[in-house]
């Protein structure tokens, strides 16, 4: 069971960063202005796509451990 909760939010997080990159939220993110020399944009696109790639590793290895354990488990091997 805690495998379909760990897909779950493996789904969730994909479909947070589809959202994150859509036009709406680009927008706001789109003003004049310079934090530390670099653009807002370009801050908030390389930080939520940062975010995502942290995100998707730490579910994906966690299935995989999962997966791994339930192998190590099974009376049939």
């Amino acid at each position: 069971m805690p495998e379909t909760d760990d897909r779950q939010r493996l789904l969730v997080t994909v479909l947070c960063g589809l959202l994150l990159f859509n036009y709406p939220l680009l927008l706001l993110a789109s003003r004049d202005g310079l934090i530390f020399g670099v653009p807002v944009l370009y801050l908030y696109l390389f930080g939520v796509w940062l975010l995502l790639i942290v995100g998707v590793r730490f579910w994906v290895q966690r299935l995989s451990g999962a997966a791994t354990a339930s192998q190590d488990n099974d009376p049939r091997a």
